[in-house]
């Protein structure tokens, strides 16, 4: 009699050499085909500035650095060094790009880093906006150790001159450019150092009004008891969180099968930020929802809540995406009162569904991004709830 055969093992994702808390799906890029953009709208100027100039702008809050998105990809103590000693040494920089808005405010598109790191050099001691201002360390300098534990303060004066003299490369970006174009131009000139993630990409070209919403979400105590031991260091939750109220406001359909996913997604973080198309109480009553899906999902799902829990198998698995979207979008429409009965039956389907050879366990695993697929597992999530609730 042959041996019946072991099911593949679920991976956790790796991000940056770490474990991520997310299990690897397939994501497939097959949700509808690229958008084709006429090469005369990447308008793009160079430009010269200087960095006392520069850091004038970020004092004034008219060139936005998103200091949430430097708070969670922090540089080493060498690397800050060896950036302020480049700048001491006349050592040209790498070009920046910006890009302005219709209200003729500039934002950092590449370069958030080397602008934040210098800034918290000059200006940290008068404003900590991103982090106090830092001593220099001989061990991390290269030719310059002599200025071994001096802040900027203490430098000499022809030190100081040659920071605030420093002229930049400035790539700008005009304001009439189409959003999808400046998503393209951020993501090749990233692919010369540590590739960001969509949702990075999203982030860096998006306004405060979703950053703060994103964010304050993710904060909620609901949804880290519910979520669990994920990494949040490249913005995997502000993800979760946009998916959910992507869903939650555009319930899967055929018509969008035309449009490619993350496109729907850039689109959706545009309308985060736009008051006339989403209003404040269009937000408030996102966020209830999505504070009902993390209370039932965890006081249904317990540790294992948007996890796949096979039967026969009590290990704790990562978070799975695809499966985080549907569940919470379905819990989201139920009360505590009517799914509390249930509970135990919800639990028993969802273990057999996510076991693996079931149709609803492939939905989750395979081609998830896929419009397809994206209709059919939500239609099946909420058909598995409505079942044990009505039963």
């Amino acid at each position: 009699m042959a041996d019946t055969p072991h099911p593949p093992p679920i991976k956790e994702q790796f991000v940056d050499g770490r474990p991520s808390g997310f299990e690897a799906v397939e994501e497939s890029a097959a949700h509808g085909a690229p958008r084709a953009y006429n090469p005369e709208k990447i308008r793009v100027e160079n430009k010269v500035f200087s960095l006392g100039q520069t850091l004038e702008l970020i004092e004034s809050k008219d060139l936005d650095l998103a200091p949430d998105f430097q708070r969670r990809r922090v540089w080493t103590e060498a690397q800050k060094n060896l950036l302020i000693e480049s700048l001491l040494l006349r050592i040209p920089l790498p070009a920046f790009y910006f890009f302005g808005d219709l209200e003729g405010k500039l934002h950092v598109l590449d370069g958030f880093q080397r602008l934040s790191t210098i800034y918290q050099f000059v200006k940290g001691a008068t404003d900590p906006t991103y982090g106090d201002s830092f001593h220099l360390c001989g061990r991390h300098l290269k030719y310059l150790k002599n200025l071994d534990q001096q802040n900027h303060d203490a430098l000499a004066q022809k030190w100081k001159r040659r920071i605030k003299q420093t002229q930049l490369v400035v790539n700008l970006i005009d304001p009439q450019t189409p959003e999808p174009i400046k998503m393209e131009i951020f993501s090749r000139i990233n692919t010369l150092g540590t590739a960001l993630n969509a949702q990075e990409l999203r982030y860096g070209l998006s306004k405060n009004r979703s950053r703060s919403f994103l964010q304050k979400l993710a904060d909620l105590p609901e949804f880290k008891r519910a979520a669990g031991d994920i990494a949040t260091t490249r913005m995997a939750d502000l993800e979760l969180v946009l998916r959910f109220c992507f869903f939650k406001t555009n319930p899967p359909h055929e018509e969008t099968a035309a449009e490619p996913f993350e496109d729907q997604l850039n689109q959706f973080t545009k309308a985060l930020d736009d008051p006339n198309r989403l209003k404040e109480t269009d937000l408030a009553d996102l966020e209830v929802a999505f504070k009902k899906a993390m209370v039932n999902a965890a006081e249904i799902f317990g540790a294992h809540a948007f996890r796949k829990y096979p039967l026969e198998s009590d290990d704790l698995k990562p978070l799975n995406k695809p499966l985080f979207d549907c569940l919470a979008v379905v819990l989201s429409d139920h009360d505590a009162a009517d799914l509390g009965p249930a509970q135990a039956r919800i639990l028993a389907r969802f273990r057999e569904a996510t076991t693996p050879g079931a149709a609803f366990e492939a939905l989750i695993t395979q081609e998830t991004n896929t419009a397809a697929n994206i209709i059919a597992r939500f239609q099946q999530c909420r058909d598995l709830v409505n079942a044990a609730v009505t039963s």
